[in-house]
């Protein structure tokens, strides 16, 4: 198990945000490595596999479009908010876009190590709306939608009470061949 929480979270706080990745079974015998990222963000495990390379997942959590400064204090916008400040990081209330920064660059250096990358999460964007977060990790790191590709639809939700698709099960070009199912029950 990999789990990441905001580092300033405090007991009792019950919006903190964080991720979990996990392996059960046999798989567990091929974990190479983990990773937490020290703000929350996301978690990843990278497998290893018989003569291929190896196989990072990272599950992420992207925080609503808002202002932290808005917020209640224990909420994870509130709490990535301080976490930039604290580090002197410029302009810390974009969460956002440090978001993407970082999670392009962990993604860009497990694929300089020869990784196949898949990346899950909860994104809160929609596809394509801007030229940075989710559209910026998907071009630079050469991503697919696995949904988006394996049923050529986009016109579905994956929030019960929204209209358009936040969540995302993003891999590399190579594993597309791999997916046999796919799909969302909205949450």
């Amino acid at each position: 198990v990999a789990a990441s929480a905001p580092t300033k979270a405090r007991r009792g706080d019950t919006k903190s945000g964080g991720t979990l990745a996990m392996a059960i079974g046999p798989v567990r015998g091929r974990i190479a490595s983990t990773f937490k990222d020290p703000a929350g963000r996301w978690t990843s495990i990278t497998f290893r596999r018989y003569h291929l390379p190896n196989l990072t997942v990272i599950s992420t959590y992207q925080v609503v479009d808002v202002d932290p400064t808005k917020v209640g204090p224990g909420t994870n916008a509130n709490l990535l908010n301080a976490y930039y400040h604290d580090r002197g990081i410029d302009n810390p209330k974009e969460l956002r876009k440090h978001h993407a920064n970082d999670l392009v660059k962990f993604v860009r250096e497990c694929q300089r190590q020869g990784d196949a990358i898949i990346v899950a999460g909860d994104l809160n964007e929609v596809l394509g709306e801007t030229t940075g977060g989710l559209t910026r990790l998907i071009s630079e790191c050469g991503l697919y939608d696995v949904v988006a590709h394996k049923h050529m639809a986009t016109e579905f939700t994956t929030y019960q009470r929204g209209h358009r698709v936040m969540d995302y099960c993003l891999v590399d070009e190579g594993l597309l061949p791999a997916v046999l199912g796919c799909g969302y029950d909205p949450f």
